[in-house]
C-alpha cells in the first residue's frame, strides 16, 4: 500500500495512529515514512545551514553532504537550494530547502504561508521504528520525540572540523540552531491543506484517464460523456468551486502528453 505525501498530509493525528495501527494489526510494515519540520518564519536560511557545514560545525555520524542548487536559465533567477545529508541508499536522510522558493515557482499563491523545511526521510527497520513510536507515543509528545530524532541525526555546535570527536558532542550548541529546535518543540501540529491547481487535474485527467474514456466514448458514444459530465455537476463539493475560481477565461487549456 502506497500512501502519498498529498494524502497522509491532510490526515490529523487520530486518523493516522488509526491507519498505522491497522497496518501493524495485519502484520504489515512501513518501509518509508518521511517527516517535515517547517521553519515557517525561515529563521534559518538554507544558506546558513550550509555555510555552517562548510565551517565545520556539524556534528553527524553521517559522511555524505551534498548541495543541489536550481535556477531557471531564462529569467536568470535562482528557484531553491536543497541540502542533503546522508545518502539516498542509506536508511535515514535528510533533507533541507526553501519551500516557499519552491512553491513560488510552482505558481502557488500560499508559498508566502512557508519557509524553510527540514524533511527526514526514513526507509525499512528505521521507518518501521519512527512508525511505531509515533503509534505509541501521544500526539502532544510527537514534537519530542520528532525534534529529538532531528537533532541524534545533525546537530551544530561551536566547533571546528579539526576538533576530536569528544569536544565537538561537549561544545555549546550553535545559537540559531538551539533557537529553532526549541521554535520546533513549541510548535503545532498541523494538517496541511494541499491547494489543487486546475493545470494539475487537467493534467491528471489527460494522463490518467482519457485512454479508457476515450474506450468507453468508442463505445457509448459522445451523448454518454455529456450525460456523465452534466452528473458530475451535481456532486460538486467546496473543493470543486475552489477550482472553478482558477478558471482563465479565454485561455483553454492545451493537452501535453508525455
Amino acid at each position: 500500500m502506497d500512501l502519498s505525501a498529498g494524502i497522509v498530509s491532510q490526515w490529523d493525528e487520530t486518523k493516522l495512529k488509526t491507519v498505522l495501527a491497522w497496518i501493524f494489526a495485519q502484520k504489515g510494515h512501513v518501509t518509508r515514512i518521511d517527516v517535515a519540520l517547517d521553519d515557517r518564519e525561515a529563521s534559518v536560511a538554507v544558506e546558513t545551514v550550509r555555510l555552517a557545514v562548510e565551517a565545520g560545525q556539524l556534528v553527524s555520524r553521517s559522511k555524505q553532504f551534498k548541495v543541489i542548487q536550481a535556477s531557471n536559465h531564462r529569467e536568470g533567477t535562482r528557484t531553491g537550494e536543497t541540502l542533503y545529508f546522508g545518502s539516498r541508499e542509506s536508511q535515514s536522510m535528510l533533507r533541507v530547502y526553501d519551500k516557499r522558493l519552491e512553491l513560488q515557482a510552482k505558481g502557488r499563491e500560499d508559498a508566502g504561508l512557508y519557509g524553510v523545511r527540514w524533511e527526514l526521510e526514513f526507509k525499512q527497520d528505521r521507518a518501521q521504528a519512527c512508525a511505531k513510536a509515533l503509534l505509541t507515543l501521544d500526539p502532544d509528545d510527537w514534537r519530542a520525540f520528532l525534534v529529538g530524532v532531528l537533532r541524534s541525526y545533525v546537530d551544530f555546535r561551536e566547533t571546528t572540523r579539526e576538533a576530536e570527536s569528544y569536544e565537538k558532542y561537549r561544545a555549546p550548541l550553535v545559537g540559531w540552531w538551539k533557537a529553532l529546535t526549541e521554535g520546533f518543540m513549541r510548535c503545532r501540529l498541523v494538517v496541511e491543506r494541499i491547494q489543487q491547481r486546475l493545470d494539475d487535474v487537467a493534467a491528471w485527467l489527460a494522463n490518467a484517464i482519457s485512454p479508457m474514456l476515450a474506450v468507453v466514448v468508442a463505445c457509448r458514444g459522445d451523448q454518454f460523456l455529456f450525460e456523465m459530465i452534466y452528473a458530475g455537476t451535481k456532486r460538486w463539493t467546496q473543493k470543486h468551486y475552489a477550482l472553478l475560481k482558477q478558471r482563465k477565461r479565454g485561455t483553454p487549456y492545451v493537452l501535453k502528453f508525455s
